[in-house]
C-alpha cells in the first residue's frame, strides 16, 4: 500500500478531495482503475481515502509562494483570454425612412385645431345634462 498518510481531520479531507476533484474536472486521469463513479467529487473522495492522492502540510512560506504562482497563472490566463477574444460585432443602425420620419415629426409639431367656442358651449351643455341625469 502507499505511504501517503490519511487526512487527520474532516476539513483537510474535504480540501484534498475538492482540489483533486478540480484536477479531475480539468482533465486529470483518475488514479483508481476499478471505479464506477460518475461524479468527480465522489471519485476524488475515493482516491483520497485509498491513499492515492499525495499531500503534505505546507509551511507558511511554501503556501504563500504557491498562492502567488496560482494568482500569476490566473492573470496570464485572463490576459490570454482577452487577447484571443473576438472583436464585438459592428453596430448596425436600423434602416429609417427619412420621409416617414419627417412626416411623423411634422405631425407631432403641428398643434391640433381646437374646436370653436360654439362647439365648447355645446359640450358644456351636454356635460351638464349628463350630470343632471346622473343625479336624478
Amino acid at each position: 500500500m502507499n505511504d501517503v498518510p490519511k487526512p487527520d481531520s474532516t476539513f483537510r479531507l474535504v480540501l484534498l478531495a475538492a482540489k483533486r476533484a478540480e484536477q479531475l474536472i480539468e482533465g486529470a486521469k483518475p488514479r483508481l482503475t476499478d471505479h464506477n463513479c460518475f461524479k468527480p467529487t465522489t471519485l476524488a473522495l475515493k482516491e483520497v481515502e485509498a491513499g492515492l492522492v499525495p499531500w503534505r502540510i505546507l509551511t507558511a512560506e511554501e503556501y504563500e509562494r504557491l498562492r502567488e504562482q496560482e494568482l500569476a497563472q490566473r492573470e496570464q490566463e485572463k490576459e490570454r483570454e482577452l487577447t484571443l477574444a473576438p472583436p464585438p460585432p459592428p453596430v448596425i443602425e436600423p434602416f429609417v425612412d427619412v420621409e416617414e420620419e419627417e412626416e411623423e415629426e411634422e405631425e407631432l409639431e403641428e398643434p391640433e385645431t381646437l374646436p370653436a367656442d360654439e362647439d365648447l358651449a355645446e359640450l358644456e351643455q351636454l356635460s351638464e345634462k349628463e350630470l343632471l341625469d346622473e343625479e336624478g
